[in-house]
This record gives structure tokens, sequence and C-alpha cells, in this order.
């Protein structure tokens, strides 16, 4: 457990809670059984509830695991009175913690970010937002390495590559779609609780979410594109080798045709049939055919 205090305002951060935690909040606040019953157990729903005397909300954070290599759905617990922010998270979540450090990094903005349990509690999510927008940025360079490679080389593993960007854009948009239903209800719950004078605020945070939306919608729109781009190139390449081998085939129809009747027994009582210029007259024959073949696919253009 971790407490940040500046004048009136109380910032209590526990990760990864113990009952003794709980019975912490139990003794000192006056938080409903169901409420603090949510904080251990992980939500599958983001949510934001006004009770009388404060306010409760479960966020779902999109952050990139380094060992997965994927997007998870990490989630925050926020437990807000008019005196105290309570945030409660069953592990780190760096951005968090990155925010926590710059409050403490000068009292300027200590004192800024804790102008009221409201104000503080929309300098933490806009901390959120600008952590997402460094990941999108992260996201973004790969797919511009994505749009370089694809031309340069149609390979079977770029397949694979675009896969793994589109998944994360897509976990992206699950994690996150659901804060906007609870910004939406933040302008109007959070106005009554912490005064309209932070509506303003609350507004911001929409903006900044529909900013995320879009460029996430961007991405996916990007990225369908180049995987649909990556599928025809492929497909290209697929019909290229398919021709290239019909043809030799076609080239080899003539030969094989002649190399057949040859063989045939009822040939070999021809009586001229073993003088060594009807062999040679065949070889010639088989060759002037596939050439003449030849010719004929490279005036067509098939080759």
């Amino acid at each position: 457990m971790k407490i940040i205090q500046e004048g009136k305002i109380t910032w209590i951060d526990i990760e990864n809670p113990k009952p003794e935690d709980i019975n912490y909040l139990r003794s000192n606040f006056s938080f409903h059984q169901i409420v603090l019953d949510e904080l251990i157990p992980s939500s599958a729903r983001s949510k934001i509830e006004h009770y009388d005397s404060y306010m409760f909300a479960v966020i779902h954070l999109p952050i990139f695991s380094e060992k997965k290599q994927a997007i998870r759905a990490v989630e925050l617990d926020v437990l807000l009175t008019k005196t105290h922010v309570i945030t409660v998270h069953q592990e780190t979540i760096h951005p968090l913690n990155d925010f926590i450090s710059h409050c403490e990094g000068s009292t300027r903005e200590k004192i800024r970010c804790f102008g009221g349990t409201g104000i503080l509690f929309y300098w933490m999510l806009e901390a959120m937002f600008k952590y997402y927008l460094k990941e999108l940025h992260i996201i973004a360079g790969k797919i511009d390495g994505l749009e370089n490679k694809i031309f340069a080389s149609v390979a079977k593993s770029m397949l694979e590559e675009i896969s793994f960007a589109k998944r994360e854009i897509l976990d992206f948009r699950r994690v996150i779609k659901p804060q906007h239903s609870i910004l939406i209800s933040l302008v109007g719950k959070g106005s009554r609780f912490f005064g309209e004078e932070l509506r303003i605020y609350f507004d911001d945070l929409v903006g900044d979410f529909t900013r995320v939306w879009d460029i996430l919608e961007n991405y996916k729109e990007t990225i369908d594109a180049l995987e649909e781009s990556h599928s025809s190139l492929l497909s290209f390449q697929l019909n290229k080798t398919m021709q290239v081998l019909t043809i030799f085939t076609a080239l080899f129809i003539p030969i094989s045709v002649i190399a057949g009747i040859f063989s045939m027994s009822m040939v070999s009582s021809i009586p001229f049939f073993n003088s060594p210029k009807v062999f040679l007259s065949v070889i010639v024959v088989m060759i002037a055919s596939s050439i003449g073949l030849f010719a004929i696919f490279k005036k067509r253009g098939w080759i």
C-alpha cells in the first residue's frame, strides 16, 4: 500500500490487495461490502457507479505484455471520495506508476494534480491516454514496416506478421471500447459528485477517447488493406508460378507425343525406322516443335 498526500487530498494505491488491505478500507471508509468484494476478483465488465458519498469505477487498460507479445486487459479499480482517491489493481501497471512518479517528481506538479479528487482522477486518466498514444505509435511503426516489406518480398511469413499486428489492433479496440460509455457517464455523474466546474475536464477525456478510437479505426482499415494486398500479391505470385509450370508442361507435350509414337512396337516394322537419319530427324522435330510453341507463347505474352 502506497499513500501519497498533498493538502487535504490523499491517494492510496494498493497493488495485489490482501485481506488486510480490504479490512483497512472497511475500517476507515464507508464503502459498501458489495463494492469491497469486487476489489479482489477480476471483473469482466467496465463500469462507473455513483453512491451517496463516493464513486466506484472499474476500468480495463490495454497493456502490452512483453511475455505474450500481445495486448492484455489489466483491471484498475478506483474509489473516489471528496478527500481520497483509492486505486486497486492485481498487478503492476507501469503507466500508473509513471504517473505516481510524475506527481512526486516536483512540488508544482503534485499541487497541480492534487487540486481535488476529481482533478486527480482526471490527470490519472489523461496519463493513461498518453500511454495509449505511445502504444499506438509503436503499432504505427509496425504497420509502416509491413507496408515497406509487403511489396519488397511477398513471403508467407508476412501473413503471420500482419496477423500479429491485426490482433494487437483488435485487442486494443476490444479493451478500450467500454471506456466510452464510462467516460460519457463520468461527464454526468462526475459533474454532479465533484461539481459542474469539472464537466469541462471530463468532456476533454471523451475527446481523448475519440482521438484514440479514430486512430485505431484508421489502423484497422490500413491493416485490412495490407492483408488484402498481401493475399492478392501472393495469389498473383502463385498464378505466375502455375503459369510457368503449365508452359513447361506444354513445351514437353510434342516431345512426349513423338517419343510415344516412335516407341510403339508397330513402328519398328517400318523399313526405314532403323536408319540413323530417322533418329536424328525425330530429335530435330522434337526440338523444333518445342521451339515453335515457345515462340508462340512469347508472341502472345504468356512468357
